[in-house]
């Protein structure tokens, strides 16, 4: 991942935390860790991006609309603290 890469995924996941404050990102190649701080996951905040593995947070509750669409990771764990998932919101993860 270059730092361009990164960087629009940083800008991506902080406008999806809306009023959560503020956000780190972690990432390690095609990880991408999102913070235990996020509870919201704005829509299409990772459409279409190349993570192989993503961490969810273990207070996530709202994940919206195409979300994680056409990402290619083979599994997901969701948490059970998750009380809405947006239509669309894995569309085409054709690996899951």
């Amino acid at each position: 991942m270059g730092i361009n890469d990164a960087e629009a995924v940083l800008r991506r996941i902080e406008a999806a935390a809306e009023e959560n404050g503020t956000v780190e990102l972690d990432y390690y190649e095609k990880e991408l860790v999102i913070p235990d701080s996020v509870t919201h996951i704005g829509a299409g905040a990772f459409y279409a991006a190349t993570f192989s593995h993503i961490t969810l947070p273990s207070h996530l509750d709202t994940i919206r609309e195409l979300t994680f669409a056409e990402c290619p990771f083979s599994s997901i764990t969701l948490p059970d603290s998750l009380v809405y998932i947006g239509d669309y919101a894995f569309r085409a993860c054709r690996y899951l």
